[in-house]
C-alpha cells in the first residue's frame, strides 16, 4: 500500500495547480501527477480528487467539449489567504448570527450590530432559520462533527441560490433517490439539523435531514421557476407540535 504522506503530496500539488487556475480532466490530472511523482492509475487519481472534494466544497465538475473538467470557483482561489473553519464553525457563525437577530433594538443593539458585522465577514447571507431556535431545547441527538464538507456544500448551494442534484437516503425507508432540488434554509428540530428545500418534481417544498444526503453536485443545465418561500408560513402548515393554544384536530388515515 502507498504511504499517506505521498497521497497527501498528490492532493496537495493537485490543490495548488487548481488555485493556479488550472482545470482539467481525471486524464489530464494523472498526467500532471505523472510527470511529478511517476506512474499512477487512473482510479488513484479519482480517488484523490474524491478527497479533495470531501476537503474543498469550491470545487466543481463540469462538462466542457465532450468532457469532465475539475476546477476550482474564482472566489476560492482569491481568498485562499482568508481564515479557514474546522468542524462545523461555518455553520456555528451562521447560527450565531440568527440568535443575535433577537437583540436587536434593545440596550445592546450597538454592540449586536458591530458583532454582526464582524460576523458577516465570514458568514455572509442567511442560511439558518432563526424561527427554529426556540422550537426545542435538547442537547442534540446527532453529532455533526465529520459533515464539515457537505455542510460547507450545502451553505454555498444556499447562497448563491442554485439548483442541485441531491442523492438522498431516507433513514426510515431505508431507499437512496437522486432528484434536483433549491435548498433554501436550515433550521433544527429535536436535535436534528434538516434542510427546507424545494422540489419541482412534486412541486413543492421538503425537508431534508442533512444526514440523509449523500452528496449534493450542482444541476447542471437544469431550469425551472423559482416559487416565493415564507419559512414561517411553510413550518405553521407542517405536521408537527411547536407552540400555540390547543386545537381539536381530525386525523384521516390512508388504509395502506
Amino acid at each position: 500500500m502507498e504511504s499517506e504522506s505521498l497521497k497527501t503530496a498528490r492532493i496537495i500539488f493537485l490543490y495548488k495547480k487548481l488555485l493556479n487556475g488550472y482545470k482539467f480532466s481525471v486524464a489530464e490530472a494523472r498526467d500532471l501527477i505523472e510527470r511529478e511523482f511517476g506512474p499512477v492509475s487512473l482510479r488513484t487519481v479519482q480517488r484523490d480528487l474524491k478527497t479533495l472534494l470531501d476537503l474543498e466544497p469550491m470545487l466543481y465538475r463540469e462538462r466542457e467539449g465532450g468532457k469532465q473538467v475539475w476546477k476550482l470557483e474564482r472566489e476560492a482561489r482569491l481568498a485562499r489567504n482568508l481564515v479557514h473553519f474546522d468542524k462545523n464553525e461555518l455553520l456555528s457563525f451562521h447560527i450565531l448570527k440568527a440568535h443575535l437577530k433577537v437583540f436587536r433594538n434593545t440596550a445592546i443593539d450597538e454592540e449586536i450590530k458591530r458583532l454582526t458585522e464582524k460576523i458577516e465577514q465570514f458568514a455572509p447571507s442567511d442560511v439558518f432559520s432563526s424561527e427554529s431556535l426556540y422550537w426545542d431545547q435538547n442537547p442534540g441527538q446527532f453529532d455533526y462533527s465529520d459533515y464539515d464538507p457537505l455542510i460547507r456544500r450545502a451553505i454555498k448551494f444556499i447562497e448563491r441560490k442554485t439548483w442541485a442534484e441531491v442523492s438522498y437516503r431516507s433513514i426510515r425507508r431505508e431507499t437512496e433517490k437522486k432528484f434536483v432540488v433549491l435548498l433554501r434554509c436550515f433550521f433544527q428540530y429535536r436535535g436534528t439539523l434538516y434542510c427546507a428545500a424545494y422540489a419541482p418534481k412534486h412541486k413543492s417544498h421538503i425537508s431534508l435531514a442533512l444526514h440523509g444526503i449523500e452528496s449534493l453536485e450542482p444541476a447542471e443545465g437544469f431550469s425551472a421557476k423559482i416559487p416565493e418561500f415564507d419559512y414561517e408560513k411553510w413550518a405553521s402548515e407542517r405536521f408537527g407540535v411547536f407552540y400555540g393554544p390547543r386545537r381539536k384536530v381530525v386525523f384521516k388515515i390512508d388504509k395502506a
